[in-house]
């Protein structure tokens, strides 16, 4: 029997889960050093123009990189902390709010199943489907996380999410701010949850726009409306996930100039589309795209797909500085999430 056998059941005996003592040391950007606490979580480098440098508001645009379990670093059990007493709020924290050491240092999967059970509540009155599409999405989709650790939404007031189906971004965000973060259950190496003064939502789709309308009831601002011809209005921050790709090449433009015209200088662009030069992953992306698309009884559709240089090639000619971030931790799929800033004026 292997001599490292006693060791290997003492640590299990006692749930060993510290952290490894060396782990990568993180790189600065230039706009100052930030240290996250999170080991699965690493600096990128700034390189040039404003999102590159870290102003994207009070963000920092960070590179996440995934491990098998999905998780941030959880408490050791046996060492002086008590995950089970109530500890220092975090941030937003109140005392007395019964938070629990794990989820306050940012157990995700403890978080999880907070911001799972709160965003999806609502839909459970529409049936079956509509709470479990919306469970599935959210536990498996990585973008939702990434909008919270990243804080990408932090600080923006009015939010519009085109071609936001149900309203999941939405009830997602609300339970991150309301049920999470104001009683201090957040990790406290994460940027504060968004808070929107404004949150509306335009989707075509009839079926989608009643299920979000009944989860919301009458404070609903989620209209039916084609994106290629809707008002947008004005927004601070504007989210286009897995959208474009379905609108021929002159409307993808179209749009997006619609979008810097709404948005003021500084603003934010949350585009994910999946990138045309990504191989056997961006067939399989397609594969899905058509094969839900044909289960919603739309029939064949025309993808109109880019590579990311292309898209971002395209933003910059509708006035805005980008950033290209992986979005498909966990999944097979090609998919990135271009954030992107407004800068100039579209040409």
């Amino acid at each position: 029997m292997c001599a490292d056998v006693p060791e290997r059941r003492r640590r299990l005996r006692g749930h060993d889960t510290s952290l490894p003592r060396s782990l990568p040391r993180p790189v600065s950007l230039k706009t100052g050093s930030l240290q996250p606490s999170n080991p699965d979580v690493q600096l990128i480098p700034a390189e040039s123009g404003n999102i590159a440098e870290g102003r994207l508001g009070a963000t920092r645009i960070l590179s996440l990189s995934y491990g098998a379990r999905d998780t941030l670093p959880r408490l050791r059990q046996g060492g002086s902390t008590d995950a089970r007493r109530v500890h220092e709020p975090g941030p937003g924290g109140r005392e007395g709010d019964g938070v629990t050491g794990a989820v306050a240092n940012g157990d995700w999967v403890s978080l999880r199943r907070v911001l799972l059970q709160q965003a999806c509540e609502p839909y459970r009155q529409d049936g079956r489907f509509a709470y479990h599409f919306a469970r599935g999405k959210l536990r498996g989709d990585p973008v939702f996380r990434a909008i919270l650790e990243l804080g990408l939404l932090s600080g923006h007031r009015r939010i519009l999410d085109l071609g936001c189906g149900q309203g999941l971004l939405a009830a997602w965000l609300r339970a991150a701010a309301h049920c999470c973060y104001e009683r201090g259950i957040w990790p406290r190496a994460w940027p504060p949850a968004p808070r929107p003064e404004s949150m509306r939502g335009m989707e075509l789709r009839t079926r989608e726009v009643e299920r979000a309308r009944r989860a919301f009831g009458p404070g609903c601002e989620v209209v039916q409306a084609d994106i290629r011809s809707a008002v947008f209005g004005s927004a601070d921050a504007v989210v286009i996930l897995d959208v474009l790709h379905y609108l021929p090449a002159p409307s993808q433009r179209e749009v997006l100039q619609r979008v810097r015209a709404a948005l003021p200088p500084g603003g934010l662009l949350l585009l994910r589309v999946g990138d045309a030069d990504a191989g056997l992953r961006f067939y399989l992306t397609r594969w899905v795209d058509q094969a839900v698309a044909l289960t919603q009884g739309h029939g064949r559709v025309d993808l109109h797909c880019r590579s990311i240089a292309q898209w971002r090639e395209l933003l910059g000619e509708c006035g805005f500085d980008t950033r290209a971030e992986p979005m498909s931790h966990g999944t097979p799929f090609a998919n990135v999430l271009l954030i992107a800033l407004a800068i100039g004026r579209a040409s």
